[in-house]
């Protein structure tokens, strides 16, 4: 990611500055045992819940040495909200947060993609074309299957399940999963892997549903919405027991109340 670094503009260089900040920050205070991923996601999602709320974010590390890190990071947040045109930026943004929460992904991939994002909307507002400085066609390619990810999380925002499935049954993502290996990243494959079973499952194709979360918690056990999205389906199929085992893995990694008041309600259905 930091794909436009090398363009020559003081208030874009500020940009990437403030991200590489909050980075390094991440890094040493979690050395100094302050922070580990799980706390830093959990702030970030309180810093968009905050904005989603239209209500102050509570810097829970106010008046410790962690406050301005996450300070930079709200502004970043806030920023990188305002300047979408996705139509879904939360879906996006939850996703990343998630992705650094787990473990699966470093500090440095939330950070730079806030960054590339609200560069990326800077120069366009101000029509500047700043594709030659972009690093590699590899990011163009991600760019590219962002936009397409954007759009399935706007059909699906909008209960169009069996539209975003057809962008999910194209060739182009098909042979995403199928070679996804070492070419994209976690945030690219395990939402399409996510997405495509969530579908299927909306529109009451639980047996396929299933074959594709089944898939996605065998390969990528750390992704908690797959362990949540597995128990859905397995609810939807009358194994609430299994179900029930689907969510203790995903609280085991994401110990929020949703996941929680789920599988109370699923142990209800067993009695």
């Amino acid at each position: 990611m930091a794909k436009y670094k090398n363009f020559p503009d003081p208030v874009i260089q500020h940009i990437y500055s403030l991200a590489d900040r909050v980075n390094e920050d991440a890094m040493e205070l979690e050395e100094m045992k302050l922070i580990d991923p799980k706390s830093f996601g959990k702030v970030a999602t309180s810093i968009t819940n905050a904005f989603l709320k239209e209500t102050t974010f509570q810097n829970p590390f106010q008046g410790t040495e962690a406050e301005e890190t996450f300070h930079i990071l709200s502004k970043l947040i806030e920023s990188y909200i305002l300047g979408d045109t996705t139509g879904s930026p939360f879906v996006q943004l939850s996703l990343m947060i998630g992705l650094v929460e787990s473990g699966n992904e470093p500090y440095l991939y939330l950070t730079d993609a806030l960054a590339d994002s609200i560069v990326t909307g800077i120069t366009r507002d101000q029509g500047i074309d700043i594709d030659d400085y972009a690093e590699s066609d590899a990011e163009e390619s991600s760019k590219d299957l962002h936009a397409k990810i954007s759009d399935i999380g706007w059909l699906m925002d909008n209960d169009q399940y069996e539209e975003a499935l057809d962008i999910l049954n194209t060739d182009f993502f098909l042979s995403i999963d199928e070679h996804n290996k070492g070419t994209f990243s976690l945030y690219d494959v395990c939402p399409l892997l996510n997405n495509r079973a969530f579908c299927l499952f909306q529109i009451g194709r639980y047996e396929d549903a299933l074959k594709y979360a089944d898939e996605l918690v065998k390969d990528y056990p750390n992704y908690d919405l797959g362990w949540y999205t597995r128990a859905e389906i397995l609810e939807a199929l009358g194994r609430f027991k299994d179900g029930v085992e689907s969510m203790d893995k995903a609280i085991q990694l994401d110990r929020s109340q949703d996941k929680i008041a789920y599988r109370k309600s699923l142990l209800e259905k067993i009695k």
